[in-house]
């Protein structure tokens, strides 16, 4: 009885010992992408099997084929001439002529691509949940963006290297991690999002345009970002309140086709979550600025000058250096409350704060910690220069500011003391400089340093 196997629903192929088609039937054909008169003759190793199985598979054949086995059973994958992925399960027995010689493999296969690429989707997806809650437990920016870079370029199989793009306040989008690219050469180079090309969606891009902001920059991105030999790039976007803050870029040495539709799904899904991270980690740390931070004049709240100050002391301590704390009380600032609301109070108090930031050096660290009560520590310095930072200050509030239609003079009173000569305990130096300015509040000089007895300290 003659089957007509093209009848059949799943794919029949008989193949020689070596290895060529020598029949197939219409289902298979459909599968493989080609007419049955240019398949018949083709060796299904060199056309239908991806490079890197080539080598094992072939011998699996043989082996299968010496060793007399009746039938096989697996899952196969194979590789279309549009270079899309099949994957097959294959029954598979040795065909015989009748004389009991070999002729080669009669195999029946079914098309189970849905669900073994469902399968590694979500084999995927967890390794992908499995970053974001790893990610979570990254406190620093910059090792987030490595990490996240790293595990993506495992994640998405056709990924050779990669780089995330971050939005800065310059407007411009900045290199922040790389992977198989020199990031200390090009993390100076600067896109545009019209260079960048960033979409609120996933995309494959292949033939980028060789475009930068300078000659300098394209030089740098051909020597160091490789960009030349990157044949395709997944384009995954960073959306942060609906707006394009980065991307990342996972690129392909070697394929124009690495990227599919597969990997447009798992890129959404890093976007989304990269997206999340990140906004989340903003979130903290604008929770902790908030925390540690005066909301009117910016400067440090007493927890954070604390903080600071007492890592500093320690600091000092090992290193035999010196500092100076220095406590500002302002004049007549009850009374503007009083007059004028407060309004005008809290304008004094920011007006007082932007001089005092402008005055000071770099180094030293200054806060707020009372109603009209500020505190900075001086690093390194002697009695002279703190003199003449103070009168520096004095003078540079000397002229009033005007606030709606008045016009506000500040003046203070300062107090100052000196580790080590003065005390070796945070708390003793901070109540010495705030007794020093008392002092000079009842005797109306603009500063006093701190000239204790001995055994307060």
């Amino acid at each position: 009885m003659n089957i007509n196997f093209d009848d059949f629903a799943f794919l029949y192929i008989f193949i020689d010992k070596n290895g060529v088609i020598m029949d197939i039937n219409k289902f298979g054909c459909e599968l493989l992408g080609l007419p049955k008169n240019k398949i018949i003759g083709m060796n299904v190793f060199s056309s239908f099997i991806p490079e890197e199985e080539i080598e094992y598979r072939f011998l699996n054949f043989k082996t299968f084929l010496n060793n007399d086995s009746f039938q096989k059973r697996s899952i196969m994958k194979f590789i279309t001439p549009k270079k899309n992925e099949l994957f097959l399960e294959i029954y598979s027995s040795i065909l015989y002529d009748e004389n009991n010689n070999k002729l080669g493999l009669v195999s029946f296969g079914f098309n189970v691509t849905e669900k073994i690429i469902y399968e590694k989707l979500s084999e995927k997806i967890n390794e992908i949940n499995q970053l974001i809650i790893k990610s979570f437990s990254i406190n620093e920016e910059e090792k987030i963006f490595n990490f996240f870079l790293s595990e993506a370029i495992k994640i998405i199989d056709g990924a050779d290297a990669g780089s995330i793009l971050i939005k800065k306040e310059d407007g411009f989008f900045h290199f922040v991690a790389t992977k198989n690219f020199d990031f200390n050469k090009i993390k100076d180079v600067k896109l545009t999002e019209e260079i960048l090309l960033p979409q609120k969606k996933v995309t494959i891009r292949k033939n980028i345009e060789e475009k930068y902001l300078t000659d300098e920059d394209l030089e740098k991105m051909k020597k160091y970002g490789e960009i030349e030999k990157i044949k395709s790039t997944l384009v995954i976007p960073i959306i942060i309140d609906n707006k394009i803050e980065g991307s990342i870029n996972l690129d392909s040495f070697n394929n124009e086709n690495a990227f599919d539709e597969n990997d447009i799904k798992l890129g959404e899904i890093i976007s989304n979550e990269l997206s999340q991270v990140i906004k989340r980690k903003k979130l903290e740390q604008k929770l902790k600025y908030m925390a540690l931070h005066d909301q009117l004049t910016t400067l440090a709240n007493r927890v954070f000058f604390i903080e600071y100050a007492e890592n500093f002391l320690n600091y000092a301590k090992r290193n035999n250096k010196s500092f100076a704390i220095a406590y500002f009380d302002l004049k007549n600032f009850k009374s503007i409350n009083d007059n004028y609301g407060h309004d005008a109070g809290d304008h004094f108090l920011y007006e007082f704060a932007d001089t005092l930031k402008n005055t000071i050096r770099k180094s030293d660290f200054a806060a707020r910690v009372g109603g009209d009560e500020f505190i900075v520590l001086f690093p390194d310095i002697n009695k002279e220069d703190v003199k003449n930072i103070i009168y520096r200050l004095d003078e540079n509030l000397k002229n009033p500011f005007y606030y709606k239609g008045t016009h506000f003079k500040i003046n203070f009173n300062c107090g100052i003391s000196f580790f080590p000569k003065n005390g070796k305990e945070l708390k003793k130096l901070i109540n010495f400089a705030d007794k020093a300015m008392y002092k000079a509040k009842s005797t109306n000089k603009l500063l006093e340093f701190y000239e204790g007895d001995a055994h307060e300290e």
